[in-house]
């Protein structure tokens, strides 16, 4: 046996499962050997030594190969295992990782069907096709920019749309200008624009009052505002320039002392103008004056 103070043998050198063949010296395998080698009883040498049977010694070889081999199976299988765990990191340090999760896009609207293709036969379109590509080419023109046909508007056009100028004058009844026939004639009356007004018109056909002078810019119609006093409704005859325009019912007005008005759509032409009112079978109204507006 080896002493206690002797240093540790070295273990023999281990690649994968094999192992380097036992030896009866190697110091790993000295004392497997020793321990199982026996002496055979009765097998002595010559000079009193025991001799070491064949027998224990395949015995002793096989138990140590087969430890041999126990521990090399151990040790290579760590070493599977390392080497196994080494590729698969490698592997998944080399493969890509997966990709990010899609994001949902909206629903695309479906594309418009184009229209069929025209068949090349029938390539010359029919005379109510014609009529119709050229209404829809005529309401497909621009707004706003007239066509030829249309032109622009003439002076006349121009004329009659635009507005006429304001225009306003005022003719007393008592104007020495006025014609006033037969019993006709002003007398005082305080509520009346210059204090007078033209009474008796009317009850007779020469008792009439003819307002004279009555000058305006243009023809048309004009507003004709009579301002007159009748303590009671009183008709009427009104003549424009010798024509006869309407009879007519002058409403009463408050009393007989007091001025009212009744406006008159009458057409005038340009420059001077007659009016004329006169009652043949009754009195008409007492008249202050007509006030001409436009």
């Amino acid at each position: 046996m080896q002493d206690d103070d002797e240093a540790p043998s070295a273990k023999p050198l281990r690649i994968g499962g094999w192992l380097p063949p036992v030896s009866a010296v190697d110091p790993a395998t000295q004392d497997s050997v020793a321990r199982a080698t026996t002496s055979v009883p009765g097998a002595e040498t010559a000079g009193g030594r025991p001799s070491v049977g064949r027998t224990g010694t395949r015995a002793a070889r096989r138990r140590a190969l087969a430890l041999a081999q126990r521990r090399g199976g151990v040790i290579g299988a760590a070493a599977t295992i390392t080497v196994l765990g080494v590729a698969g990191g490698l592997v998944a340090v080399i493969s890509p990782s997966e990709p990010p999760a899609a994001v949902a896009q909206p629903p695309q609207p479906a594309a418009a069907t184009p229209p069929p293709a025209a068949d090349p036969s029938d390539s010359s379109p029919s005379p109510s096709q014609s009529s119709a590509t050229a209404s829809v080419s005529a309401s497909q023109a621009p707004v706003g920019r007239p066509t030829a046909s249309e032109g622009s508007p003439s002076p006349e056009a121009r004329t009659e749309s635009a507005r006429p100028a304001p225009f306003q004058a005022t003719y007393e009844a008592e104007s020495p200008r006025n014609v006033m026939g037969g019993k006709a004639r002003p007398l005082p009356r305080d509520d009346a624009s210059d204090g007078l007004v033209v009474r008796f018109v009317g009850n007779g056909e020469a008792n009439f009052l003819r307002f004279t002078g009555l000058t305006v810019p243009d023809s048309g119609i004009y507003n004709a505002r009579v301002q007159y006093i009748s303590g009671e409704p009183r008709g009427t005859t009104v003549l424009v320039n010798g024509r006869l325009v309407e009879n007519l019912t002058f409403p009463a007005s408050p009393d007989w002392y007091t001025v009212d008005s009744l406006t008159l759509r009458l057409t005038l032409h340009a420059g001077a103008n007659t009016i004329e009112v006169r009652n043949d079978t009754d009195y008409a109204p007492d008249f202050d004056r007509i006030d001409l507006t436009r």
